[in-house]
């Protein structure tokens, strides 16, 4: 961060509050988080989170995406099974152990304590799991 006459410049200030954003979740769960205190961590005044995010729940929103993506990249990599009970198997065990390695991202994801229906992309990308996890308990 560098400061000069018109204030401050942090380079990728949304990026840098996104990875505060899932580093605080981890410690004190989705609901304990703050715009105010991943502004602290990084190192910027308390308004700045507010030049890229609208309230917490909009951070909390931005972040949770990439845990989706993730969780998709792990169902893409799973070897396709032949039989129904395989497939549907080795789905549940992905998500499982997704939750399992990081409850913090995964409680973001799925609970939040926000209203992730107000967000476009984080619907978008829940409804892809969805539709992953139907196909694989579908006939």
């Amino acid at each position: 961060m560098t400061a000069d006459k018109r204030g401050y410049h942090h380079g990728d200030l949304r990026r840098a509050l996104l990875r505060a954003t899932v580093e605080l979740a981890r410690e004190r769960g989705a609901r304990g988080f703050s715009a105010s205190e991943a502004a602290r961590r990084v190192g910027v005044p308390i308004s700045a989170p507010y030049r890229h995010f609208a309230d917490r729940d909009a951070m909390l929103a931005a972040a949770a995406p990439a845990g989706f993506r993730d969780l998709e990249s792990r169902f893409a990599e799973l070897p396709c099974a032949p039989a129904f009970g395989d497939w549907t198997a080795q789905i549940a065990v992905a998500y499982l152990r997704f939750a399992q390695e990081d409850p913090a991202r995964f409680e973001v994801m799925f609970a939040g304590g926000f209203d992730k229906s107000a967000h476009d992309d984080l619907t978008r990308q829940a409804n892809r799991i969805q539709e992953r996890l139907e196909a694989a308990l579908g006939p």
